[in-house]
């Protein structure tokens, strides 16, 4: 799964339509996490920490796709 052609702008759109913060983020099982596009609310450190461990479980080749809550509960995949 391709990411959008414009991250920053789905990111602001995101948090435009939900008041939410956001990010498109790019996580492997080697624990790379690569921030695409995020708010300016969107806190970058607590972002690439909490997802180094990949929640998702991503490998190099698969490419699943996660919505999280603010209480990082997960909401579909």
């Amino acid at each position: 799964m391709l990411g959008p052609e414009n991250p920053q702008r789905v990111v602001e759109q995101i948090k435009q339509e939900t008041g939410l913060a956001a990010a498109i983020v790019d996580v492997n099982d080697l624990g790379a996490v690569k921030i695409l596009a995020a708010t300016s609310d969107a806190s970058v450190p607590l972002l690439k920490q909490a997802l180094r461990k990949n929640p998702a479980g991503k490998r190099r080749r698969t490419n699943p796709s996660r919505l999280d809550s603010p209480n990082h509960q997960q909401l579909t995949t």
